[in-house]
Formats: structure tokens, sequence, C-alpha cells
């Protein structure tokens, strides 16, 4: 059975958004997580195969911009290497010239890795919800789960609608997580995404910005739905109490516009398509939750995953799995167990 409180694709979560992106080698925190993007990268393939009328993950490649001398330069092409991953180097001039557009600040490179990707996050969402529903899986959406107590052998699930009775249960709360246990540490991060048309930023790839002096930006075409950007301006809670995810104030706007304006001054001709919010969660050191929760065996958590969660997915959810019905993973999953913070 699966349980969800809204309708899948929905705007509290992941599961929104148009498109994600997915790479090899930009982003990443930690040594340990080579062996796992490789077969992460193997499952989306798999996903692909499983879903041709979707084709879910299309490689468009994407590149990142970077002061010249981060440090962060020497170890993704470190990960490039070792992956066996095509990456080029792009200096000042050359990137003036691919991206026109773009005020591209002097002492800046591009790391460009050709087969990076973008997700397509709601048809994949609609085309696995659909896949369920014909392959008997019963799905609980608009139901929401008030309480998971734990009794003799069982765990009780108690809904909106009814109670219900299972061996093993996942919980992948999101942001909810402290609402599910406070004695995990975590934090939220809310940010607008917002569309303008294809013809005001002519784009075939991704691209993110990280340059010292700048917000961190992100660019990603998304077809004829324009381009999406993203930049990194924590947002305030909704005042007005509740909160609400499609709540966006003219403020707001006007931050991101101020955001990304240095970097691509055609923010102030492009016609805004529409917007919307999104909320990460974090933990503190940026590894995931993914466990055995302590308090309730039969319960298995996997949260946190600190704006990197849709390019593990496939591959947190086999661990997952097996955590529940195993009690054990065939992965050293150590870095992400529950209680390392106590």
């Amino acid at each position: 059975m699966v349980f969800d409180r809204y309708y899948p694709p929905h705007h509290w979560g992941s599961s929104h958004g148009g498109t994600r992106a997915i790479e090899h080698s930009f982003n990443e925190i930690d040594e340990r997580y080579k062996p796992w993007v490789q077969e992460t990268w193997h499952l989306w393939e798999m996903i692909n195969q499983a879903f041709p009328s979707v084709i879910p993950l299309r490689r468009t490649g994407a590149i990142i911009l970077l002061a010249e001398r981060d440090s962060r330069r020497e170890s993704i092409q470190s990960w490039g290497e070792e992956l066996g991953v095509s990456l080029t180097v792009l200096g000042t001039r050359r990137l003036r010239s691919y991206f026109p557009d773009f005020s591209i600040p002097h002492h800046t490179v591009g790391i460009w890795e050709k087969d990076a990707g973008l997700i397509r996050v709601e048809p994949l969402i609609e085309a696995m919800v659909s896949w369920a529903e014909t392959s008997g899986v019963s799905q609980h959406f608009g139901e929401e789960v008030q309480e998971i107590r734990m009794e003799t052998n069982k765990v009780t699930l108690i809904t909106s609608q009814r109670n219900y009775h299972a061996k093993h249960v996942i919980v992948t709360p999101g942001s909810g997580l402290s609402q599910f246990d406070s004695a995990l540490p975590i934090s939220t991060k809310r940010q607008i995404m917002f569309w303008v048309p294809a013809n005001s930023l002519k784009l075939s790839a991704a691209v993110s910005v990280d340059v010292d002096g700048y917000s961190r930006i992100a660019f990603y075409p998304h077809g004829h739905k324009g381009v999406k950007i993203v930049a990194d301006e924590p947002l305030p809670e909704n005042p007005f109490g509740t909160p609400n995810v499609r709540w966006v104030s003219a403020e707001m706007i006007a931050r991101v516009n101020h955001a990304v304006r240095p970097f691509w001054r055609g923010i102030d001709r492009a016609p805004l398509m529409r917007h919307e919010r999104c909320t990460d969660s974090y933990t503190p050191d940026s590894h995931f939750y993914v466990g055995i929760w302590p308090k309730c065996p039969p319960i298995v958590i996997g949260a946190g995953f600190s704006g990197r969660g849709f390019k593990y997915a496939p591959l947190v959810g086999q661990w997952l799995v097996d955590l529940a019905l195993q009690g054990n993973s065939d992965e050293d999953l150590s870095l992400f167990r529950l209680n390392r913070y106590s």
C-alpha cells in the first residue's frame, strides 16, 4: 500500500517543478558516494527502458561555472576521471562565446559534463502512478496518515479514513520529519522556481552558477515551457499562518530577480510565465537519513536528502525496501544512520 496526503504529482515534496538535474560529478560532498553515483545512473537507465513512452531521463549535458581558483574544480575533475566521465574545462573567453546572454565575470571557468541530463519529473510520476494502478498496487492518495502505532507483531497506521495493519512500514516524511521524530535534526530551505519564455534565454543544457560575488543560480531548459530559473535565495514562511506552497509575494520575486540580474540582465525584460515554491530538507552534515527507526524496528525512515534526493531516489528506494524486508542492506549505510548525532 502507498499513502500520500495529496495526489501526486503535487507541490509538496519533489514531485513537481518540471525538471531535476542529474550529473555524475557536480555537487557531491563525499568520496563514498562515487559507487552510488554509478549505481543510481544505472537505475535511471533502467527506468528509461521501463517507461519508453516517457523517457524521463534526457541526456542534455550540463555545465557548472566556478571561480578559476575554486578548489572544487580539481575535485570535480578527479571524480570525472575516476568514474570515466567526459569533462571539458572552458575558460572565460569560451564561456562568453557560448553564453553571450550571460555576464560572466573574469577568471571564471566552466566544467562541462556532456552525459549529464535532466529528469522530467511530472511525466515520470504520472507514469509510475499509472503503472502501479495497473499492477494492483493499493494507492491511497488524499488520505493523511495521522499516527503510526506499534503493536504486538504489527504496525497500525491510523489515517483520516480508517486503520490499517502492516508488518513493515517505510516513512519518507520530507520536510515534515521533525513532526515525526523531533530527535532527528532537520532544516528546510524554501526557494522560488520561476519560468521565462524559451526565446528570452536560449539554452539547450542546464547551467549552474556558483561563483564568488553571485548568488547560486541554476538555469534549466524546459522545452516549449520555457527556461526554469532557481536562485539560492531563502524565502520566509507564509505570514498568513498555515504553510502554503503556492503562496508567493511580489517581494519574493523581486528578491530573486535581484539575485539573478548581475549574471543575466535579461531577467528585467523576460515575462514571468509562472512560478512555484520549492522546499528542500537538509541534515546538519548533508548526508541522508536512511535506516531502521530505533524506536520501532518495523519502521524504516528515508529523509533529509539535502538537495540531492531525486538524483538518488531509485537507489535509496532499493535500500529502504531491503531494510524493511530483510532488516539490513548489502551496502554499508553507516554514513546515513539515524542516530549519528546522539
